[in-house]
């Protein structure tokens, strides 16, 4: 019967991890997430353009247009965001700066699909502008993956 009491004088039931507040992270945050991860972006396309090539890029600028074309538009990003967001828990070196994640919209971490989703809707045209676009500030790539960039800071995430 003792034993039963002490047991109960510790159970108890952590609302946080039932009720997750989510708060969207501001548009600058997600501006500043925007900048960083472009500069890291094109730093890691022009260092892999000139890994290809077998002199100068400059003087071979013709040639190796094609190459910065297909890692500057597909590979390399695809690879940065899908990579960093899945195994970073939501997280580019951006969005570690601002103090912001991406989470699904109930809160736990995005799945692998939801991230490869939300990496291929940045190709659209114009998808950085859809921030200014939506009342609610949810971008495409947020809404189409059902996903959320979130201030980590403010919010309260469950385990």
């Amino acid at each position: 019967m003792q034993n039963e009491e002490l047991l109960d004088d510790f159970y108890f039931t952590p609302e946080e991890d039932s009720n997750p507040k989510l708060i969207p992270a501001s548009v600058g945050q997600r501006l500043a997430n925007c900048i960083i991860d472009y500069i890291v972006t094109q730093t890691l396309i022009y260092l892999a353009v000139i890994a290809t090539d077998e002199s100068s890029y400059l003087a071979k600028i013709d040639e190796s247009l094609y190459v910065y074309v297909l890692l500057g538009l597909v590979f390399l990003p695809f690879g940065y965001f899908w990579g960093c967001e899945y195994f970073l828990a939501g997280r580019t070196l951006g969005k570690l700066i601002s103090g912001s994640r991406v989470v699904s919209n109930d809160g736990t971490n995005a799945s692998a699909g939801n991230i490869v989703v939300r990496t291929l809707a940045r190709l659209m045209p114009f998808e950085a502008l859809s921030i200014f676009i939506n009342e609610d500030r949810i971008m495409w790539h947020d809404r189409w993956s059902h996903t959320l960039v979130v201030d980590v800071k403010k919010s309260t995430l469950p385990q």
